[in-house]
């Protein structure tokens, strides 16, 4: 099948499970594990906002820069205060022997996965997303990768008010890397619900990846389409809400055309 061009340069079909041919995956963020991260920079009220008793939904494409995820790289964090570790986050644990884990925090309370990431599977693109149902004095956390429900668990209920919130992409921090991720994110999406099964193996496509805009009301969405350039500039949220700005990127990482 010939390859489809986007018109900016990247090729469309190249990867993938053979979804619809009207998506396309066309670029992820690499960051370095050290110093580069992307967050609006100051507190809105627009964007992502996982608090005051909501449910909520984030799901993204990773792939580690090494054998394992980093200890504690938070790929997805959202803060509540200017310079304040983040509230809400997903991240990456690894004690630097053992396979790599998934690890939530949701209003402030820790749950640890149990799902293990064998090394082979650090290194290459996988479709993470965790669900988190408000259920009186709990909080249900369900684990997708690929797809697939891996773990499921519960952790207790701690209700956070909050209205000003900053998206963080890479880091537990809107204002310096914080438990900086090392690797690949794409296609990153949040809900203020808890998504279901269907619509988890929906986002995922067999692979292909999905245009988030259709599945119910997404409230951050960052693909990367756009940017002001490999290195620096904006991330765009495609939901409309609250963009992201790149922050201490340095070549080769920033902007890149690997994808799922």
């Amino acid at each position: 099948m010939p390859l489809i061009g986007n018109g900016i340069g990247v090729s469309f079909g190249k990867k993938g499970g053979g979804g619809a041919p009207s998506f396309a995956i066309e670029r992820s963020l690499r960051f370095d594990g050290v110093n580069d991260f992307a967050s609006q920079g100051s507190l809105s009220t627009a964007g992502f906002q996982p608090f005051n008793n909501k449910d909520w939904t984030v799901s993204f494409w990773a792939k580690s820069d090494g054998t394992r995820f980093v200890n504690n790289g938070a790929a997805v964090s959202v803060v509540i205060a200017n310079n304040a570790a983040a509230k809400t986050m997903v991240r990456f644990q690894n004690d630097g022997v053992s396979d790599s884990k998934i690890s939530i925090k949701s209003n402030n309370i820790a749950y640890a996965s149990s799902h293990t990431i064998t090394s082979a599977n650090c290194q290459v693109w996988q479709h993470y997303a965790v669900v988190v149902t408000q259920n009186g004095a709990n909080q249900d956390v369900e684990v997708y990768v690929n797809g697939t429900s891996v773990d499921t668990g519960s952790i207790s209920a701690n209700t956070i008010s909050n209205t000003s919130v900053d998206v963080c992409l890479g880091t537990a921090n809107n204002a310096t890397a914080f438990n900086a991720f090392k690797g690949y994110i794409s296609e990153v999406g949040c809900w203020e619900t808890a998504l279901n099964s269907v619509d988890i193996a929906a986002i995922y496509g067999g692979g292909s990846g999905a245009d988030l805009t259709t599945i119910g009301t997404v409230k951050g969405y960052y693909r990367p389409l756009k940017t002001d350039g490999p290195t620096t500039g904006t991330i765009t949220d495609s939901s409309g809400n609250q963009d992201c700005t790149m922050n201490g990127f340095v070549s080769p990482y920033g902007v890149t055309t690997d994808t799922p």
